[in-house]
């Protein structure tokens, strides 16, 4: 998926005020207004409605704007996922070892076994899921606490936002990643 376009001003494009905090609501409906009026010209507008209905995304391009930021190109974790990675790393291996088997097994027969044996593996994939949710949510709660703060002391939030704008991307990541893993191993 290609980052947003750092030049384009996305809540711009859908008439809104720059903010972390969009109501999803009025996000959709400005989506839809200028859905209406765009015509041809549409693809800023998908654009943007990408970017913006996302919190992670919105999240980065507001830094990205205010503070000149680009958090997407970030590609080390931060230091408080440090423990989830540790986790994730020899799971995602794991599964990488399953998956070569499937691929590798010679009939229909031998991939249902091994299929079968990916049960447990399965399992662990899903709770590590939802793991990464809750701690998806944790971040955004921990965003929105900062909401009645922002307009007293925007400055002093700008490092805390980036910190939950790093987290939240790489949460997402590591949940599609698990998802599409998990996928991969279901028989089908």
């Amino acid at each position: 998926m290609p980052d947003p376009d750092p030049q384009r001003d996305h809540f711009a494009v859908l008439g809104l005020e720059p903010s972390p905090w969009i109501d999803s609501g009025e996000l959709e409906e400005r989506y839809r207004e200028r859905i209406r009026k765009a015509a041809e010209k549409a693809e800023p507008v998908h654009e943007a409605m990408r970017v913006l209905e996302n919190r992670a995304r919105r999240l980065a391009h507001f830094l990205a704007l205010i503070a000149g930021r680009d958090i997407t190109r970030e590609r080390e974790a931060p230091d408080s996922l440090t423990d989830l990675f540790m986790r994730m790393g020899p799971l995602f291996q794991e599964t990488e070892r399953m998956l070569r088997r499937i691929r590798e097994a010679t009939s229909p027969i031998a991939r249902a076994r091994i299929h079968l044996e990916a049960a447990p593996l399965h399992d662990r994939l899903s709770r590590a899921s939802q793991e990464v949710s809750r701690r998806i949510t944790a971040e955004l709660d921990r965003l929105d606490t900062l909401r009645p703060l922002w307009n007293r002391q925007p400055d002093a939030l700008v490092d805390q936002l980036a910190d939950i704008c790093r987290i939240l991307l790489f949460l997402q990541r590591w949940q599609s990643h698990l998802t599409e893993k998990s996928f991969q191993i279901t028989p089908g």
